[in-house]
């Protein structure tokens, strides 16, 4: 035991010179870090291209015969797709998939880069129609979403895509069908009126009588 206590008082004082002659003025400039902190950001660079052919409901970077160029997209790419029928998708792009026939649109999506969506539905194959404004955030990869009320035989009547909240106020004309005693047969709606809200909102009603046709007023 006294031999160990002294060891000890000997390692104390010599600890104690080290510092006192290579401590002061020697304080770590540098910073440790560990590897696993960082995070390389892969580079995909957009050298294909996102093609649609409505008529057949095809879309991916594949497909050039009869299609429209949608815009420049990679390979590591999502799509968004929104139906006639008021449903939404997020998927993998592919060079060549079924995105349903004459969809109501088609483009990357992007999450960095949210967008807002004017949409005019009818509810059902004899409902109201309906109008609402929203944004997409936190979908899942294939999952299919219903953009309306969930009635059998809803269709979309006018969509469109803005880059903006500022954007999105469209004007639309919205014409009925001829009935007696309706006076009235031309509606006035403008977006600016409608609140923003999540894609699961079922949107404010704009008629309870069946549309003949939208027209999108000339600003």
């Amino acid at each position: 035991n006294a031999n160990l206590k002294q060891l000890t008082r000997y390692a104390i004082r010599y600890f104690k010179e080290l510092k006192k002659k290579y401590g002061d003025g020697r304080e770590r400039r540098t910073e440790i870090s560990s590897f696993e902190k960082i995070v390389a950001k892969k580079v995909v660079i957009a050298n294909d291209t996102l093609y649609l052919n409505a008529k057949d409901g095809m879309a991916g970077w594949g497909i050039k015969r009869d299609s429209v160029t949608v815009e420049k997209c990679s390979r590591m790419d999502d799509i968004i797709i929104f139906g006639r029928d008021g449903t939404m998708q997020v998927r993998k792009i592919s060079d060549k998939a079924f995105v349903g026939k004459n969809p109501a649109h088609v483009a990357v999506f992007r999450r960095d880069s949210p967008k807002w969506y004017c949409m005019l539905y009818r509810d059902g194959r004899d409902g109201r129609t309906m109008a609402k404004r929203f944004t997409v955030s936190g979908v899942t990869r294939e999952k299919m979403y219903d953009l309306t009320k969930g009635t059998k035989g809803s269709r979309v009547l006018y969509f469109s895509v803005h880059d903006s909240e500022e954007e999105a106020v469209p004007k639309l004309k919205v014409h009925l069908k001829p009935a007696l005693r309706l006076r009235n047969v031309e509606i006035d709606l403008d977006f600016a009126e409608i609140a923003v809200k999540g894609r699961g909102a079922n949107g404010i009603t704009v008629t309870k009588n069946p549309v003949a046709k939208v027209v999108r007023n000339k600003e």
